[in-house]
């Protein structure tokens, strides 16, 4: 959200390396979780479709895409019609 709405502000700018850094530790988190799964429980949930409407915002980076596993999960879970509906 610092680089969307607050583009161009100093302290966003300042501050978006500790954001990043606290993202880089959850996405590892969650990548762990992810591998061999396709979603986060036995099958598509609303705690997918959560997750998947936040990382929907990182599209302008390659935070999420960078990572094999969470990008794969990324395309399943937008290919979705619950996200499709959101």
């Amino acid at each position: 959200m610092l680089d969307l709405a607050h583009a161009g502000e100093a302290w966003a700018a300042a501050r978006r390396p500790m954001v990043v850094e606290m993202g880089q530790k959850r996405l590892v988190a969650l990548k762990e979780w992810l591998d061999g799964r396709d979603y986060l429980e036995d099958r598509f949930t609303a705690g997918d479709l959560l997750k998947t409407t936040v990382r929907h915002i990182l599209r302008h980076t390659d935070i999420v895409s960078g990572r094999p596993t969470l990008h794969a999960y990324q395309e399943r879970c937008e290919a979705r019609p619950a996200f499709r509906r959101r």
